[in-house]
């Protein structure tokens, strides 16, 4: 999640978007294990659904929280499906 306001500005993060790396198997992070759509919509949450999401078993909330995820009507959502092949073998034998 990324909350994106101030008084002033509720755009400020249009043009950003989020990517992940494995520090400890890539520290010059080289590899994107998984990436989202650069935001283009200017929104006061930002949500992004990895696969895992649906293993997720704390309960969404419609408020703000540092404890659990946003809803999906509370912030806008974006479902990202494609991970980086090698890390999903990686992932898939070992189970991280």
């Amino acid at each position: 999640m990324l909350y994106s306001r101030d008084d002033f500005n509720v755009d400020r993060a249009i043009g950003l978007g989020t990517e992940l790396y494995n520090s400890n198997n890539d520290p010059n992070l080289e590899t994107t294990l998984a990436s989202t759509n650069i935001f283009s919509t200017a929104v006061d949450v930002y949500r992004c659904d990895f696969p895992s999401i649906t293993s997720y078993s704390s309960g969404f909330v419609g408020v703000d929280s540092i404890t659990n995820i946003v809803n999906d009507t509370y912030a806008l959502t974006e479902v990202v499906l494609k991970w980086n092949y090698i890390w999903n073998n990686y992932y898939r034998r070992f189970k991280l």
